[in-house]
C-alpha cells in the first residue's frame, strides 16, 4: 500500500489565509492525487497544493502551519497530529523519487567537463595539427624537411652525390616527378627501402640501384613515396607526432624544437613504408608509363600481397623505357663520388 492510499480517506480541519492580509478561514483538508486540496464546507474544492512542493513554516504548540513552495503567501494552519504526521510521511516519500539538484548539477557538469576532456584528448590534437600543417607556406616546409633530414643522416650516413650521376637522377626526377617539386635523395637506409620528409624530399636507399640491374625498382619506390605523401602529407604526419605544446609553440614562433625533429627522424629510418591505396599507386605509374611488375617484386619479398599491382599495370605495349643504359650505370655509381 502507498502512502497515498494509506491517507485517501484522512481528513482535518485547517485554517488557510490566501494571502498575508487575509483573514483565516476554515476550511477541510484532504488528499488528492499528490496533492493537498483545501475545500469549503460544503466540500467545494478551493485551492490544490502539490504535496512535495508544501514547507512546513512553523510550529506553535501542537499547530503546524504550512505553505506551498513559491512566491505566494498562502498559509494553512494545521492543530492535528495525524493530519502533520501524514502530510510529512508522503512529502519525505515523493521527494525521495525526485532528482536532487546538487546531483543533476553534478551529472551535468560531469558531463560538459567529460565532452571538453574528450575533445581536449582526441579532437583537438588532430585539428591542431592539421591547421598547423596547413598554413606552412613551401619554403618553410623546406626548411623543416632539410632540418629533419640532418637528423635522418646521423642515423644513416650523408646523402650521396657525384655530377655524372647527379645529371642522370635528374632525368630519372623529370620522368616521375615532372613538375612536382619532389626532390630525390639516395642515401643508406637500413632495412628500409625507402620514405620521404616534408619539402617534397623522397629517401631512397642505396641498394635499390646497387644491388638490382633494373632501375624500374628504384623507380617504383619513388612513385609509392609520392603516393604515401599525397594520402598523408609528411608535414602533418610530423606535427601529428608532436605535443599538443610543442605545435602550439610552433604556431606561436615559427620553430620546431631539435628534440621533436629528431624523434621523427627516427620514424623515417624505421621499418618499411605503408602501402598506400592501390589504385591511387597504379594511376601514378600508368601516368610515369612503367610496368609494376619489377617493383612488386621487391615488395612481395617483404610479405605483401602484390597481386593486385601486377594485375593492374598498364600493358607491355604501353610502357616506355625508364632510361638508357649509360644514364643507369652512371647513376648507380651515385655514392662512390666523382
Amino acid at each position: 500500500m502507498t502512502a497515498l492510499e494509506q491517507y485517501d480517506r484522512l481528513e482535518s480541519i485547517g485554517l488557510w489565509k490566501d494571502s498575508a492580509d487575509a483573514q483565516r478561514r476554515e476550511v477541510i483538508v484532504s488528499f488528492g492525487n499528490a496533492s493537498l486540496v483545501l475545500s469549503d464546507k460544503n466540500e467545494n474544492p478551493l485551492t490544490h497544493w502539490s504535496l512535495a512542493a508544501v514547507r512546513r513554516v512553523r510550529k506553535d504548540g501542537s499547530a503546524v502551519t504550512f505553505a506551498p513552495d513559491g512566491e505566494t503567501e498562502e498559509t494553512l494552519e494545521i492543530d492535528d497530529d495525524l493530519m502533520v504526521k501524514a502530510i510529512e510521511t508522503i512529502q519525505s516519500r515523493l521527494r525521495r523519487g525526485l532528482p536532487k539538484p546538487g546531483r543533476v548539477r553534478w551529472v551535468i557538469g560531469g558531463g560538459i567537463t567529460a565532452v571538453v576532456l574528450a575533445l581536449a584528448l582526441f579532437w583537438f590534437p588532430a585539428a591542431i595539427a592539421r591547421y598547423a600543417a596547413s598554413i606552412v607556406p613551401d619554403a618553410k616546409a623546406e626548411q623543416i624537411g632539410r632540418q629533419v633530414l640532418r637528423h635522418v643522416t646521423e642515423f644513416s650516413g650523408e646523402t650521396c652525390s657525384s655530377q655524372l650521376a647527379n645529371d642522370a637522377l635528374g632525368l630519372l626526377e623529370n620522368r616521375l616527378i615532372g613538375t612536382r617539386s619532389n626532390h630525390v635523395l639516395i642515401l643508406e637506409l637500413g632495412a628500409r627501402n625507402s620514405s620521404h620528409l616534408p619539402g617534397g624530399l623522397i629517401l631512397i636507399n642505396r641498394r635499390l640501384l646497387e644491388n638490382f640491374d633494373d632501375p624500374e625498382i628504384a623507380a617504383g619506390f619513388i612513385i609509392l613515396e609520392r603516393a604515401i605523401e599525397d594520402e598523408n602529407p609528411p608535414l602533418l604526419a610530423l606535427f601529428s607526432s608532436m605535443s599538443t605544446a610543442n605545435v602550439v609553440s610552433f604556431l606561436a614562433s615559427g620553430e620546431i624544437s631539435e628534440a621533436a625533429l629528431k624523434r621523427y627522424a627516427e620514424t623515417r629510418v624505421t621499418g618499411q613504408s605503408p602501402l598506400p591505396d592501390e589504385a591511387n599507386l597504379l594511376a601514378l605509374f600508368e601516368l610515369a608509363q612503367l610496368g609494376t611488375r619489377p617493383f612488386a617484386g621487391v615488395l612481395a619479398k617483404t610479405g605483401l600481397d602484390t597481386s593486385g599491382l601486377v594485375a593492374g599495370a598498364i600493358p607491355p605495349a604501353q610502357q616506355r623505357p625508364l632510361m638508357r643504359d649509360g644514364a643507369w650505370v652512371a647513376l648507380q655509381s651515385i655514392c662512390e663520388g666523382d
